[in-house]
């Protein structure tokens, strides 16, 4: 039997969630982070309103600058770091696969085109980049953006990297489309 996971989090916002819930050090230096942060500590209504707002500043490009973990970003290059250690330490071939992956989280119209992105190479090859989001500039929502993303990773490291679509039912068939638009 062939059994595996993927160490993984959202390409866009990577770790920031973590970071809010512990009360990193760059969170809590900004005001809307430590606003947060605390309602996130408090739990129950306080956490689920300070949920929707994050998702409604993030989904607006409304987030402070602080809280706006994209490439290029130290704090999400931070994270990606840990993703990878943490994909390695718990890699154990032939008896339990760990993964380097991410999600890209392409949400097109309320539709929802996720893929688990998972390199198949170790952190020598998949260090050499960050992940791509969905966020311009640097990042796209459309999948064919993503796949030219992979092809230029595995050109530049001669590594291997595969996309498996998720949460099809919830794109309302744009993710099986007969025709591109």
């Amino acid at each position: 039997p062939y059994d595996f996971f993927m160490i993984t989090d959202h390409s866009d916002g990577m770790g920031v969630i973590t970071d809010i819930l512990e009360g990193a050090p760059n969170i809590m230096a900004d005001p809307e982070g430590r606003k947060f942060h605390e309602a996130f500590v408090a739990g129950g209504k306080q956490a689920m309103e300070a949920t929707r707002e994050l998702i409604r500043q993030f989904s607006q490009g409304e987030l402070s600058p602080a809280l706006n973990y994209q490439p290029g970003n130290p704090n999400f290059g931070r994270i990606w770091e840990q993703l990878i250690d943490a994909a390695e330490e718990f890699n154990q071939p032939g008896d339990f696969t760990t993964f380097i992956a991410f999600e890209w989280t392409s949400l097109v119209r309320g539709n929802n085109l996720h893929r688990n992105v998972i390199f198949r190479d170790g952190p020598e090859k998949a260090g050499q980049v960050e992940p791509y989001t969905t966020t311009p500039p640097k990042g796209s929502p459309d999948p064919q953006d993503l796949w030219a993303w992979m092809q230029a990773y595995e050109d530049k490291t001669g590594g291997r990297v595969t996309a498996i679509p998720h949460n099809g039912n919830l794109s309302n068939g744009m993710m099986f489309a007969l025709q591109d638009d």
